[in-house]
């Protein structure tokens, strides 16, 4: 074919190509009726198990009763299983797309989510507070309700405090962000100058552009670890292990009020009275004191 795949040419005249093979290697003989091609603009029939036939006009109609019924909301992959599965019609899912676009069906197609640019995490060496938090998200049960809530927290590296955090019923972008001011204003660096590095996953929370807004505004460097890399996000994953044995393991919520009542007092106790061994057998708090008196030796961490 002149050097042009045969794929291509029979897309270019809209012929099967099916039928561009049976016309190369039929063996036509004299007083042989000729070979009819089968093009794609002619009406093609579907056919259900009872042997019942459907033109194109007939599949539209059901197409259209379908989605006048429970697939309001149907694409056309869910639209050929209806087809196949409720009413038993051999038809594929290139047809229906097919079918639905002459009908004006489709849904409109997703638009896509943009996100804030990643900068990826790096290895650091922490010797004080405020240098490096970790943020992530954590979700409890409220039998009473039979509903899940969120808890949003921000920790901070070097002392193990809960700097900042949300309890609530969802968790959007904009908490994120509110939790990160939270934590700012409590440790007084809020429209400071300061060279903060805030650490999370690459959950929506903080994949969002809006987080990045929020760090920009308050002058947070925000970082994200790879995928799949839970070891670099380190100290708040043992913060929720911490949450989970000491506290959600043994609480049954009746109500998010109860739920967020009893966990704002843990996270007081967790910073003012929970002893951590890498922390000395000291609490948070005591061991941030402790360190703004200038009464510990220098400590590095690396991660």
């Amino acid at each position: 074919m002149l050097g042009h795949e045969i794929r291509k040419l029979c897309y270019i005249v809209e012929l099967p190509r099916a039928s561009f093979y049976r016309l190369t290697s039929a063996t036509v003989h004299k007083g042989d009726p000729p070979l009819v091609l089968i093009s794609r603009k002619h009406n093609s029939y579907s056919y259900d198990l009872d042997g019942a036939q459907y033109d194109d006009n007939a599949l539209k109609d059901l197409l259209k009763k379908i989605v006048a019924s429970e697939g309001y909301n149907y694409g056309y992959r869910k639209l050929t299983f209806c087809l196949r599965m409720h009413h038993r019609i051999h038809i594929n899912k290139k047809k229906v797309y097919r079918l639905c676009k002459e009908s004006e069906l489709l849904k409109p197609a997703r638009k896509s989510r943009h996100r804030a640019p990643r900068m990826l995490a790096r290895n650091r060496i922490v010797n004080g507070p405020n240098q490096l938090w970790q943020g992530d998200i954590k979700y409890g049960y409220i039998h009473g309700e039979e509903r899940n809530f969120y808890i949003l927290s921000f920790i901070d590296v070097f002392d193990r405090t809960i700097v900042g955090y949300r309890i609530g019923k969802n968790c959007l972008s904009q908490h994120a962000g509110q939790a990160l001011k939270q934590g700012l204003m409590k440790r007084q660096l809020y429209n400071r100058d300061q060279e903060l590095v805030v650490r999370t996953d690459n959950g929506p929370q903080f994949t969002s552009l809006k987080f990045a807004s929020d760090c920009h505004d308050l002058g947070v460097i925000h970082e994200r670890i790879p995928p799949k890399t839970p070891n670099m996000n380190a100290y708040i994953e043992a913060y929720h292990s911490v949450l989970e044995d000491d506290f959600m393991q043994q609480m049954i919520f009746e109500s998010f009020e109860e739920a967020m009542t009893k966990l704002e007092r843990y996270v007081k106790y967790y910073n003012k009275v929970r002893i951590h061994g890498s922390l000395g057998y000291l609490s948070p708090e005591q061991y941030n004191n402790l360190y703004n008196q200038g009464l510990l030796p220098p400590v590095e961490i690396r991660l």
